[in-house]
């Protein structure tokens, strides 16, 4: 990040500066006063339960040397002991602050949602045109309305593509984004449940998920899941140039990067990728063969920006899993993979798909947490996931949480002997009974929704903070 000056930042704002100096340099900008560190500038967030004005004496205990302040706020109470600049809301400050930056930078954008895959699309399209390009790209799950504009002050005038992941749990959220950060090229890798207890419908999600192709520049490409058909309802959104992907060809979609002769192997992909007459062999050294449809995605996003297939495949091999997203682990002598960041019926399976094809394990577990956001679809999102527990046939179900106990119910109704299967309240139930029955040679898939927190029983097992 370059350092910003106080004056600029408040120019950029259409803030004042009511304490401090104009010269006063800040080297991070952060939103947790927990992550505060000298030399940072801190973003007072206002939320439904908290307003983070409370929070930035916290800040400058911790070294912050500046802060955003809303205007209200600092009519009711006293200046804090630091720097502050006066704004409207910190939160519009901040996006204010993202939306001008850019415009003063070369920066071409590449949008990118979806239901699931999107973080992994992410890190795949960052990789693929690394290999051409200056990129940069938002880190771990910076997708939001705060998340996405800290990305983007990052950026330098040597950046030639920003790869942004853009999240949504509501209608307007991505058009938002997209405001701040207009895409040239975006991508739509799926459209599932995830967030339907807010959205109410999968279509409702479709339309969420669209407006990314509304806020593309007039000559923009949109790049389109051709397999998914709540994808494809919101097609008459892009603008003319579309690029399609998925399995196998498609005569009805002209322009489309499919994947052909793929072969499984559990613990790689090899398969074959044809765009345009060009057919190119590729090997996957990653397990899932839903990753197939992320890196067609990515493929597509590098022949978009001018790359050759070829060019294209040879960046995507600089590609490693996100953090918590089917990354496999070594702990005492077992496997386990870690799916803990987030979890929807779609990925639940995914997570078992892998889970049972992967090779050299003599006994597979999997451990399962509720998921959640699912509205009135949870009761049955979770019996159904029991169901095909059971039909895949796992050697032990460990459920955590409420929601999940639906998932042992059900498993136990479709044929899984009660005695393989385990439930419990909470992560460090579930982390003790698993030390308390490693075997070698086995592998243990974890997996939940991101309020579950399931990461905790990873660190457990691995010893981790203690």
């Amino acid at each position: 990040m370059k350092a910003w000056t106080l004056g600029e930042i408040a120019r950029l704002t259409d803030g004042v500066i009511v304490k401090g100096s104009e010269a006063t340099e800040i080297t991070r900008v952060v939103f947790d006063s927990r992550a505060a560190t000298p030399d940072s500038l801190f973003v007072p967030i206002i939320g439904e339960r908290v307003d983070g004005h409370d929070f930035i004496a916290d800040a400058a205990g911790r070294g912050a040397v500046a802060t955003l302040a809303g205007h209200t706020w600092l009519e009711h109470n006293p200046l804090p002991e630091i720097d502050v600049i006066s704004v409207d809301l910190p939160a519009t400050a901040l996006q204010r602050w993202a939306y001008r930056h850019l415009q003063g930078l070369q920066a071409h954008i590449v949008g990118i949602t979806g239901s699931s895959g999107k973080t992994t699309t992410k890190e795949m399209v960052a990789a693929v045109l690394q290999a051409k390009y200056c990129v940069l790209k938002n880190e771990g799950n910076l997708n939001t309305e705060i998340g996405l504009p800290l990305t983007v002050i990052n950026a330098l005038p040597q950046h030639e593509w920003l790869v942004l992941e853009m999240g949504m749990s509501s209608l307007g959220e991505i058009q938002l984004l997209t405001r701040i950060a207009k895409p040239d090229i975006a991508v739509i890798t799926n459209v599932g449940e995830a967030h339907i207890e807010l959205l109410g419908s999968r279509q409702n999600i479709a339309q969420a998920k669209g407006e990314i192709l509304e806020g593309i520049a007039s000559n923009g490409i949109a790049i389109i899941n051709g397999d998914d058909a709540f994808a494809l309802s919101q097609v008459h959104k892009a603008p003319d140039k579309v690029i399609y992907f998925g399995l196998g060809p498609n005569q009805s979609q002209e322009n489309r990067l499919y994947v052909t002769d793929l072969l499984n192997m559990g613990d790689h992909l090899e398969f074959a990728v044809n765009w345009q007459g060009e057919k190119r062999q590729l090997v996957f050294p990653w397990p899932g063969q839903h990753n197939v449809y992320n890196i067609a995605a990515a493929l597509a996003v590098g022949v978009a920006c001018g790359m050759s297939l070829g060019a294209a495949a040879c960046g995507l091999a600089n590609y490693a899993p996100a953090a918590s997203r089917l990354n496999l682990k070594e702990i005492s002598g077992y496997t386990v993979i870690d799916d803990t960041y987030n979890a929807n019926p779609t990925s639940m399976q995914v997570g078992l798909k892998v889970l049972l094809e992967y090779p050299h394990a003599t006994r597979r577990v999997a451990v399962l947490g509720d998921m959640l956001e699912l509205g009135e679809l949870a009761e049955s999102a979770h019996l159904e996931l029991g169901a095909a527990v059971a039909k895949r046939g796992v050697d032990e179900l460990i459920t955590v949480g409420q929601l999940a106990r639906s998932i042992a119910r059900l498993a136990i109704v479709a044929g899984l002997p009660p005695t393989r299967i385990r439930s419990f309240a909470s992560n460090q139930e579930a982390a003790d009974y698993l030390k308390n029955t490693q075997q070698p040679k086995q592998l243990v898939l974890i997996k939940g929704s991101r309020g579950m927190c399931m990461e905790e029983i990873v660190e457990a097992l691995s010893g981790v903070g203690k």
